[in-house]
């Protein structure tokens, strides 16, 4: 019997839903989090999602404080003080 708690989940599976409801939200940002990924993996998977989707000229992931936003590219332009903080 398989342990189904250690089963591998692909990446079609993972990140291009999370990228897939970004888009049709139309946030200017996305704070993304999974538990058990560290922020570099989720960036690294994520910018592959984004550039097998042929999306880099929408979107673009952003790292501020170790944590991971989707971002528009439009508004990933604006000053760090015009972006809303976590706190």
């Amino acid at each position: 019997m398989s342990d189904k708690s250690h089963m591998r989940v692909g990446k079609d599976e993972l990140y291009d839903p999370l990228i897939e409801f970004f888009l049709k939200t139309g946030s200017n940002f996305l704070e993304v989090y999974i538990n058990g990924i560290n922020s570099r993996c989720l960036i690294i998977n994520l910018n592959k999602s984004i550039k097998e989707k042929g999306l880099e000229d929408r979107i673009r992931t952003v790292i501020i404080n170790n944590v991971v936003y989707l971002v528009q590219n439009s508004y990933a332009r604006l000053p760090m003080s015009q972006i809303p903080s976590r706190e």
